[in-house]
């Protein structure tokens, strides 16, 4: 490890090393004093020059005797690494890098759809990926996605202090969940840009989703539909203290969909859609999908048709407390005056009143004008 001294000493500080998910708040500190004749177990060094490997895939290539009780940890130094296939993760080896925009992996991977084929890195279960950027762009083949975490069983890593970008070519994906997995997500940030054609800044699979704290999506100037947030079936998805923003497209903006039976659970947090070619919604539910909404400010503006705060459709159900919801042509809207299910919105403030069958308690708007308990 005599490639990774600087002053004689390296410190590497990695959530879960050990890959329980319950140890996800560990800290693993490496000094690396050491005697060059007695390299650190099962670490290995990626560097621009004198590493153990100059390419990350050749270093998890290297490895063969990974398992829960022999893990392995690949450190890879700064600079640029131009991937020329994907970066496939497996089981029981974490990759670190040394922080965004100073690690950087790039490259150009696509295919017809999402999912693994289209990603520049696979995740893995029981594994961590942190400190470093994932760059794919200019796909050429319909779909890129900067990470994928689906499989025959679910794919749950930790991704921790990732940024993860995407620009040219054609429909994007920041990230892609599917098959029950759920990874937790910890300052990430996925930003979107250029696209021609669809872009989501997540988007999930059958019962897949993911937990996320302290995350950050930006979708702009796409060509088509842009979405910060997809989940077209069954899924569950928290964000805390998170941000999503939406602006400069062509098509529709929705910051977050939520279709048919999934549940966003939205805290602390924020969603902005500016400048759209088409309609917008904040938030959009449909097909008995629920949204929860905590603490958080969703704003609407410049919309060019509808620009609506919630959305709703389908039986669906919106849960406001404590947030501010505003948009252009309404605040809470249901689309379908026959929907059974009611929202709930409490200690609010919207922008105008709630369109739907409704249950309001301590909400107000933006006057400071008070709506009655049943929103009418």
């Amino acid at each position: 490890m005599k490639n990774f001294m600087i002053n004689n000493f390296i410190v590497i500080c990695l959530f879960a090393f050990n890959i329980a998910a319950s140890a996800h708040n560990n800290v693993v500190v490496i000094p690396l004093l050491g005697d060059e004749s007695k390299p650190l177990q099962n670490v290995i060094s990626v560097a621009v020059s004198n590493g153990d490997f100059t390419d990350p895939i050749a270093a998890l290539a290297s490895i063969s005797d990974e398992s829960e009780n022999n893990p392995y940890l690949i450190v890879i130094g700064p600079g640029v690494y131009q991937l020329s296939e994907q970066l496939v993760m497996r089981e029981y080896i974490n990759i670190v890098g040394s922080g965004k925009g100073i690690t950087r992996l790039i490259g150009s991977v696509s295919d017809s759809f999402n999912g693994n084929s289209s990603a520049l890195v696979v995740g893995a279960a029981n594994t961590t990926l942190s400190s470093l950027t994932v760059e794919n762009i200019d796909g050429e083949n319909g779909t890129s996605v900067g990470i994928s975490c689906n499989g025959p069983s679910p794919v749950s890593p930790a991704l921790i202090d990732l940024e993860i970008l995407l620009s040219g070519g054609r429909d994007q994906t920041g990230l892609y969940t599917g098959n029950a997995a759920s990874p937790t997500l910890e300052s990430v940030d996925i930003i979107l840009r250029d696209g021609s054609g669809e872009q989501s800044g997540t988007r999930s699979g059958v019962s897949a989703g993911y937990k996320a704290s302290r995350t950050n999506i930006l979708v702009e100037n796409g060509g088509g539909l842009q979405r910060g947030i997809y989940s077209p079936t069954t899924g569950l998805i928290t964000l805390n203290d998170s941000q999503i923003t939406v602006r400069g497209g062509a098509g529709g903006q929705f910051g977050a969909e939520i279709n048919d039976r999934s549940s966003l659970r939205l805290s602390d947090s924020s969603i902005s859609l500016t400048n759209s070619g088409a309609l917008q919604a904040g938030l959009r539910l449909a097909s008995e999908s629920t949204g929860t909404v905590t603490n958080s400010t969703i704003r609407v503006f410049d919309a060019s048709e509808v620009g609506v705060g919630i959305s709703r459709s389908s039986n669906s159900t919106a849960i406001v407390r404590g947030s501010t919801v505003r948009g252009n042509t309404g605040s809470v809207i249901a689309a379908f005056t026959t929907n059974t299910t009611t929202d709930y919105i409490s200690d609010s403030i919207l922008s105008d009143e709630p369109f739907g069958t409704n249950r309001c308690s301590f909400v107000f708007l933006e006057d400071g004008t008070p709506i009655n308990n049943d929103c009418e």
